[in-house]
């Protein structure tokens, strides 16, 4: 540590961490990155997948620019792929690797800063609580909200609905 703190200064974008500190964070943060990149890569090359090699030759031979036929792939996959996306998405923001896009750490150190300063550690523990399922709830309807508006429709087989009584 003692050879890390005289290497040049990163920019520091992690309040409370000091200075000689800032590569140790880079470091985590470009390693939660990576591992996260990795997860999502295998999420959307499983969706990729299930697609199969008939469905992915009959894009091709439709004749779609690279941009047409990618924006086709992802509707054809967000059924399958959004599920575990928006998992992943809520493990993000449980490991607070989403500091770098939210203010999760802003947030979450606001409700520490009240908790100290007033002494109401219950009342602000409640909060941090409420604030934590609310964005974790933000993240699961926004998903939920996409997978419906992607989803294939439901076959009928030309049945008709059974009418049921409520």
């Amino acid at each position: 540590m003692m050879r890390a703190s005289n290497a040049p200064q990163l920019p520091n974008i992690y309040p409370g961490t000091s200075d000689a500190f800032q590569h140790v964070a880079w470091g985590i943060t470009l390693t939660l990155a990576f591992g996260s990149a990795g997860h999502l890569a295998e999420i959307f090359l499983a969706a990729r997948s299930t697609l199969g090699q008939f469905r992915l030759e009959q894009m091709t031979v439709l004749g779609l620019s690279p941009l047409s036929r990618t924006a086709l792939l992802m509707r054809e996959c967000a059924a399958v792929a959004l599920p575990p996306t928006g998992a992943r998405l809520v493990h993000h923001l449980h490991n607070t690797a989403f500091a770098a896009l939210f203010p999760v750490t802003d947030l979450f150190g606001f409700v520490q800063g009240l908790s100290t300063s007033t002494f109401r550690v219950f009342e602000f523990i409640a909060l941090g609580c409420m604030i934590y399922v609310a964005l974790s709830g933000l993240i699961w309807f926004v998903t939920r909200a996409l997978e419906a508006a992607y989803a294939p429709p439901a076959p009928t087989h030309g049945r008709r609905k059974a009418f049921v009584w409520s």
